[in-house]
């Protein structure tokens, strides 16, 4: 799929810049978000799966290579899961089989280690994938493998090409995005809004005027950080289990060497009813053995995890503190700023009062000045309980993520051709993750 020019930069949708904070501020605000109580603070309405799939589609988006450039295309073409491709000499390691058929290679399939595959790797257990933070945690990285699961069915057992199998995973993997995550994550009320008035903040016509908006991707799609959760039911050998500060890939068996990561037959999320279906459709686990499976609600308290990260000595483990500084680095506007841009954009906003903003034991210094990041989360909790985004980060993510597709010639919304196969509704473009699920469990 060729899209011609894309700007591989980041840029801000609203040209102001919030007041920059000093001293302790950052540190204190960042203190009072959490640790989460894992118990309470749960999203019944979004299942687990959701947080990671949301991280998976930032992977495909975004990614800085350097300040202000972005690595990823700025649009919804798995670049992230196909790379160049097997025609290039940076990617073609990474596939196997005819030209022109090309399958991706799979690790451990059929062994002792991993009847059901993990991903490729190299002789020091690294992913051989074009984005490596897509094997950061067991749960996005079954999500890459089931994708390329996906792929090598589509050649293995129904007849197509390499481009027929990709054009087919991206355009249900783009339905997806479009129609089983987003409303989800920003309400239907938002969606229907959008409909009904068009996109008024985010609106590229041609591929050539995309861009990955530095609100959204600075802020604005970091709330899922607020969905992650300390403990998971990843299968029937371990439920109800601990998420360790590594991100899931600190358990037994599953990180043979400093480095590198395996995914071993006890840990495996493919397969022989050990399936990621459990994170994604969580009314398959039994209550009284497993953890529930639902996401954490969409607010100001993060899981205990996120305040002990897995970083280089000396570097700041503290999530919230992370995203804090990352804001003020990007110069972006606050949630005020935002919220008047869009209210003068003719979107409906009620913006949070000082007292809301301050409730929880917020320094003073933010009432009025409120960094994106938190200013969307707290929206969230206030505005709906914690169960999808508020009026700012709504608007927001559902304008970049629609706009994105609407502007992308060869996405699924503006496709000319018949799918070369379709799963879900055969009536619309609507495709669920359950759908592909079970699909590459079924083979």
């Amino acid at each position: 799929m060729i899209h011609g020019t894309i700007p591989d930069i980041f840029k801000k949708i609203i040209n102001e810049e919030a007041p920059e904070h000093f001293g302790e501020v950052f540190l204190q605000l960042a203190n009072i978000m959490g640790p989460a109580n894992d118990n309470e603070s749960i999203n019944k309405d979004i299942p687990a799966g959701w947080t990671y799939f949301g991280q998976f589609v930032d992977h495909d988006l975004t990614f800085e290579r350097e300040f202000g450039m972005n690595s990823r295309t700025p649009i919804f073409d798995l670049d992230s899961l196909y790379g160049q491709g097997p025609n290039s000499t940076k990617h073609n390691h990474l596939f196997e089989g005819n030209e022109g058929h090309e399958t991706f290679k799979i690790g451990s399939l059929g062994t002792p280690q991993n009847k059901t595959g993990d991903l490729f790797r190299d002789e020091n257990f690294v992913a051989q994938i074009p984005d490596p933070r897509n094997d950061e945690n067991i749960i996005i990285a079954s999500l890459q493998l089931l994708f390329q699961k996906f792929h090598n069915l589509l050649i293995t057992n129904h007849g197509f090409n390499f481009n027929q199998a990709k054009q087919a995973v991206v355009w249900h993997y783009q339905s997806i995005v479009r129609t089983d995550f987003l409303p989800r994550i920003v309400g239907s009320t938002k969606i229907e809004e959008i409909k009904q008035n068009g996109l008024k903040v985010f609106n590229p016509t041609q591929i050539s005027e995309v861009f990955m908006p530095t609100e959204y991707s600075g802020a604005c799609f970091r709330f899922g950080h607020s969905m992650v959760r300390e403990r998971y039911s990843f299968n029937s050998n371990f439920n109800d289990f601990r998420s360790f500060p590594a991100l899931f890939f600190d358990f037994p068996n599953g990180r043979p060497i400093e480095g590198g990561h395996q995914i071993t037959i006890p840990w495996t999320l493919q397969g022989n009813g050990e399936s990621l279906l459990r994170f994604f459709d969580p009314t398959i686990l039994d209550p009284l053995r497993d953890a529930n499976n639902l996401s954490g609600s969409i607010n100001t308290q993060l899981s205990k995890i996120l305040f002990n990260l897995e970083i280089e000595r000396g570097q700041n483990n503290i999530l919230a503190h992370r995203n804090l500084i990352t804001g003020q680095q990007l110069k972006l506007a606050n949630g005020q700023q935002v919220a008047a841009f869009l209210r003068n954009a003719d979107v409906t906003v009620t913006e949070l009062t000082s007292t809301e903003i301050l409730s929880g034991g917020a320094p003073l210094a933010i009432q009025s000045n409120t960094p994106l990041w938190y200013y969307v989360l707290k929206e969230a909790e206030l505005q709906h309980n914690g169960k999808h985004l508020g009026d700012v980060g709504g608007t927001i993510v559902a304008e970049t993520i629609i706009g994105l597709l609407n502007a992308d010639p060869l996405s699924v919304v503006n496709r000319t051709d018949d799918w070369p196969i379709k799963l879900g509704n055969p009536d619309n473009n609507d495709v669920t993750m359950i759908d592909i699920i079970n699909f590459v469990d079924v083979g």
